[in-house]
């Protein structure tokens, strides 16, 4: 499984495109928010970075990884977005 648009698409996110081995994900709300699903992915032992530059602070970023990997990940980011909409 990768992380795609239309996977993206259906928790609310927009991928921005990335010729690097990572991908950012707009969480389309503020800091704050990026920042609760940056700390609802750690609870669950993933660790990611959050973008700091203006604008793409509401953004996290994934890198690539195999798919048993991203496939876990995409159960934790719906359980963290879940969290982080509380």
């Amino acid at each position: 499984m990768q992380i795609s648009a239309s996977n993206s698409a259906q928790y609310g996110l927009t991928l921005s495109p990335s010729a690097a081995d990572l991908v950012a994900i707009d969480c389309k709300q503020d800091g704050t928010y990026a920042q609760h699903v940056l700390d609802a992915l750690a609870e669950q032992d993933i660790f990611i970075c959050k973008l700091t530059a203006p604008v793409l602070e509401r953004s996290i970023r994934v890198s690539v990884a195999s798919d048993c990997v991203l496939n876990y990940f995409e159960q934790a980011l719906a359980r963290a977005l879940g969290m982080a909409n509380q």
